[in-house]
């Protein structure tokens, strides 16, 4: 449902509950990506971008998380660190 919510739902309010409820069941890198997406979908950018530097400290931090963080950052015009962000999301993806 979370998944459906995130990329077809209209309703940003409900997608953030899910997230929420997902989050506080499983409180993992995973979760924390969705529910930074949905706080995206939602325009509350800068809850996403507090949760996203928090889990990408973290070793439960993936590429979908980075890339996550990237367009969060890029929509506050972090230009820079959006760039930082797709270089982490590469390496993540080839295994460094």
């Amino acid at each position: 449902a979370l998944h459906f919510q995130l990329a077809h739902g209209a309703d940003a309010t409900y997608a953030i509950e899910l997230a929420q409820k997902n989050y506080a069941l499983r409180p993992n890198g995973e979760s924390a990506t969705l529910l930074a997406k949905a706080y995206l979908k939602a325009g509350r950018l800068a809850q996403a971008r507090e949760l996203l530097a928090t889990t990408t400290e973290t070793l439960w931090r993936s590429a979908d998380t980075h890339d996550t963080y990237a367009t969060v950052l890029e929509q506050l015009g972090d230009a820079d660190g959006a760039r930082r962000q797709q270089a982490l999301a590469a390496q993540q993806r080839s295994g460094d």
